[in-house]
């Protein structure tokens, strides 16, 4: 949406819409890893610690 009026208007701060987009693309790609990560880890734990000796 921004870089639709930033093109449109012809304002400045297209590198930043640009940086914005991208950090808010990696903050939703790692917020979807993480649960996913977690879960992962407690279930190598938790065999792990069932494993004798």
């Amino acid at each position: 949406m921004a870089l639709r009026q930033i093109e449109r208007i012809g304002q400045d701060g297209r590198g930043m819409a640009v940086v914005g987009l991208a950090i808010g693309y990696v903050g939703t790609v790692l917020l979807a890893l993480f649960p996913i990560l977690a879960v992962a880890s407690i279930v190598d734990v938790s065999n792990a610690l069932r494993r004798p000796g």
